[in-house]
């Protein structure tokens, strides 16, 4: 049945990829990200309690299918909303505040699935509280309106205003507020863009090189697979399963707090500030993990080894705090006009599906010849890429899009004028 978990929410995710994901588009951003959610979150938890009580395993994996189909809402969908919702001032700490809150619920779950809480022959409670903060959740959010940004598109002017005036600060122009969204719509003629359309456009290209080159970043680093092999990557570093735990929980303590600061500095310090930063930390942080492997592969697990893991536990818990991985959606946002964003999410979400199982199958077959093999090679691919993200990630605190997507134009204008400066038979026919 444990195996059947991982198919079930797969296959929810590939039905969320091409049939939920483009109804943001077609139905909007707060059917999906609250009634959408709702409906899939209040069933699971349907379904779960009902497997429960008729001990039915067709249930449970029913509900697991639609917890992967709820995936993508609650990751991408959800921080859309927020995202075109937010003022321009606030879209990072919006966006990376539904992150922190993510996480703070994960822990209370963790927490809560123990078998000294609902862990055990009680677990069907935990279903049934869910259902019950679902209705919750939905009458709460039914008061919100739709995003500015996609009332904007649809020529719904008035309760695009109206959208406006709720989200905005009081001391904000709504008007100029307003017009800025106008600009942005008609930066694109057409309602929707396919990702080949996305990909012809010269400016647009050249906002998918910086998404793609971050993607690229995270699928380079060993966060994911450290997540999932956690406990067998410490026991060869010298701590038990114990210890092991009592590290997550002390360090989950002392670094919750600085998530909270990292809501802030994201839209303070900047994007890019906040990427380099966190860049440098994961750059140390492999280092000192394929040394740890190194020493504990051929004269076995020491002090050394130890104090080198909490390090490296530490920077993880840091690198989070920053705001980091909330980046990719909010470029998505801030470097594509709305009718982009779709198809650029789809890409975006099916890379994330295909870069997971590659590293996840590869570490165990590493980690059993030669530990530092999977390190090695990830300390080389983040150089080159993290160099071409500090040539050309632009940064987009506190700027409406439409100035952004201008100002990419402008620079991918001069660039071609100095191309073709060098090169004057480019382009020629």
């Amino acid at each position: 049945m444990s195996a059947s978990v991982p198919i079930a929410m797969t296959f929810g995710m590939i039905i969320s990829l091409f049939f939920v994901v483009p109804m943001i588009d077609s139905r909007g951003r707060k059917f999906v990200a609250v009634y959408m959610r709702f409906f899939l979150g209040s069933a699971t938890s349907t379904f779960l309690v009902l497997s429960a009580f008729l001990n039915s395993a067709e249930l449970f994996f029913l509900s697991q299918i639609l917890v992967g189909v709820n995936f993508f809402i609650q990751s991408f969908v959800t921080t859309m909303f927020i995202g075109e919702c937010a003022a321009d001032k606030n879209r990072g700490f919006a966006t990376t505040f539904h992150s922190i809150m993510d996480v703070v619920v994960s822990l209370i779950v963790y927490y809560v699935s123990s078998p000294k809480v609902l862990g055990n022959e009680k677990w069907f409670i935990y279903p049934i509280v869910s259902f019950i903060l679902c209705l919750a959740f939905v009458v709460a959010a039914s008061i919100l309106p739709e995003s500015p940004k996609y009332l904007v598109k649809k020529n719904e002017y008035l309760a695009a205003k109206r959208s406006i005036k709720f989200y905005q600060d009081k001391d904000a122009d709504l008007e100029e507020v307003f017009n800025s969204l106008l600009r942005e719509n008609n930066l694109v003629a057409k309602e929707k863009l396919s990702f080949r359309q996305v990909y012809k456009d010269k400016t647009l290209r050249e906002a998918l090189k910086i998404l793609f080159a971050l993607e690229l970043y995270e699928i380079f680093t060993p966060s994911a697979v450290e997540r999932i092999y956690r406990i067998t990557l410490h026991n060869s570093l010298g701590f038990s399963a114990e210890q092991s735990l009592n590290l997550n929980f002390i360090l989950t303590l002392v670094f919750s707090p600085t998530r909270f600061v990292g809501s802030f500095l994201i839209d303070i310090l900047g994007r890019r500030f906040i990427f380099f930063f966190s860049a440098a930390l994961m750059f140390l942080k492999t280092v000192l993990m394929a040394v740890a492997q190194f020493f504990a592969f051929f004269d076995g697990p020491s002090t050394l080894t130890r104090v080198f893991l909490v390090i490296s536990e530490a920077s993880s818990d840091l690198i989070l705090a920053t705001g980091v991985s909330v980046l990719t959606s909010l470029f998505t946002l801030e470097l594509f006009p709305a009718p982009a964003r779709v198809a650029v999410t789809q890409v975006n979400i099916f890379i994330y599906m295909l870069s997971s199982t590659p590293m996840m199958v590869l570490y165990p077959i590493l980690n059993t010849t030669f530990p530092s093999a999977f390190y090695i090679p990830l300390i080389f691919m983040q150089l080159p890429i993290v160099i071409y993200l500090y040539r050309n990630m632009p940064e987009t605190k506190a700027r409406a899009v439409c100035d952004i997507v201008e100002d990419m134009e402008h620079v991918v204008r001069s660039r071609n004028t100095t191309i073709n400066e060098h090169a004057p038979l480019i382009g020629k026919t």
